[in-house]
């Protein structure tokens, strides 16, 4: 009902936004907590760390991770293998959703407490590597774009350098005496 309500009200000028900065940011630190304490209470620690619940969480969780990272390359485009790779870590944390239906099916019975400690183990690698690796290649992503406009400026210079050169040739000179500068003239 309320996701529907979003949707309708969406269509509405200048309402989304207003939500946005009315509402939803002052509202989502203390409702991402709950949430996470919500879940929280459900993780049963004393299997959490039993070998075979971390051994299978760890496995599942670089299914998870790998699984999540692939859609990036999904959105190759105009941003290469840098920006696929920006757009698969930052789906990789989205794990948010997992933890509510693992909890779910905890409480209805449909998993017992080693099923989903190790579904809390997949979840939560995946959720603490993407932040860190997503700014990795944010930072990466951005380095890219300075060495690019260093070496636009480059080739820009001696594309000018190129048409001085051109335009000397054309006004009667040597292509030498351009490389040769004052040095060639006191000779």
């Amino acid at each position: 009902g309320s996701f529907v309500a979003g949707v309708v009200c969406s269509r509405v000028p200048r309402l989304a936004a207003a939500w946005e900065r009315q509402v939803a940011c002052s509202i989502a630190v203390p409702i991402t907590s709950v949430f996470f304490a919500s879940i929280g209470t459900y993780v049963p620690l004393a299997k959490m760390f039993h070998p075979k619940a971390l051994g299978i969480g760890l496995l599942y969780s670089v299914a998870a991770i790998v699984g999540k990272w692939v859609t990036g390359l999904l959105a190759w485009g105009e941003g290469g293998w840098i920006g696929a790779n920006v757009i698969g870590w930052a789906m990789v944390g989205r794990g948010e959703l997992g933890f509510v239906m693992a909890a779910s099916a905890l409480k209805s019975g449909l998993l017992d407490e080693e099923s989903f400690a190790i579904t809390v183990w997949a979840l939560l690698v995946a959720t603490l590597a993407s932040p860190l690796l997503f700014r990795y290649c944010l930072k990466w992503q951005e380095q890219e774009r300075v060495r690019a406009a260093i070496l636009s400026r480059k080739e820009h210079r001696l594309k000018a350098d190129d048409v001085k050169n051109m335009e000397s040739i054309a006004l009667g000179g040597s292509p030498m005496e351009e490389i040769r500068g004052d040095a060639g003239e006191a000779n």
